[in-house]
């Protein structure tokens, strides 16, 4: 092992490509459809139970509820728009909080404000469904707008996505990848 002094230890060299770490949440503009298809599904089941007592081979009401139940799942996930979120420094942190209970004192501002700060300060990207993604930077009063659009669950999962990225320690985790099994995953598959 060779030791190195201060003076030749490179900072640069070592760290020159760092950066805080990132996480990302999906969010669905369109979640409206869930109504719709919840709807939807109760009928196909009645069809289902309708067929199961009349002993009959197909339903066309229920292959036609079937394919609607399909067109709107399309729409729904054609609605999706992934928002990247970047952890804030402590000083970045510190600022928000101050900004926001100077804002408080001046009766400007609710205790939501806080998360909505949070989040325009650390969204950094969204991509659409298919798309490419796009670089944002979005104010306190477009979160709002967002908030108000998609509600408390969709903003929530934005605001968990921001948490592990301030708070987790970054770590890759390919547990969801298909295991391989048989003779190409090795001899003791």
């Amino acid at each position: 092992m060779t030791k190195t002094t201060p003076e030749e230890f490179d900072f640069a060299d070592w760290f020159a490509d760092a950066n805080l770490p990132e996480q990302s949440a999906d969010i669905f503009t369109n979640a409206a459809l869930l109504g719709e298809m919840a709807d939807l599904q109760r009928r196909i089941d009645v069809e289902v139970r309708v067929q199961d007592a009349e002993k009959t081979a197909a339903s066309p009401t229920k292959d036609s509820l079937e394919d609607q139940w399909v067109n709107l799942a399309k729409q729904f996930e054609a609605s999706k728009i992934t928002v990247y979120v970047r952890a804030l420094s402590g000083t970045e942190r510190k600022y928000i909080r101050e900004a926001h209970d100077q804002a408080m004192n001046d009766g400007t501002e609710e205790n939501s404000g806080f998360i909505f700060r949070v989040l325009a300060m650390s969204i950094v990207g969204m991509k659409k469904s298919g798309g490419e993604r796009k670089t944002v930077d979005l104010s306190v009063e477009q979160v709002e707008q967002l908030y108000k659009k998609i509600g408390d669950a969709q903003l929530g999962a934005i605001h968990d996505a921001q948490l592990t990225a301030t708070n987790g320690i970054p770590t890759l985790d390919a547990d969801f990848l298909r295991k391989l099994s048989g003779p190409a995953a090795g001899p003791e598959s």
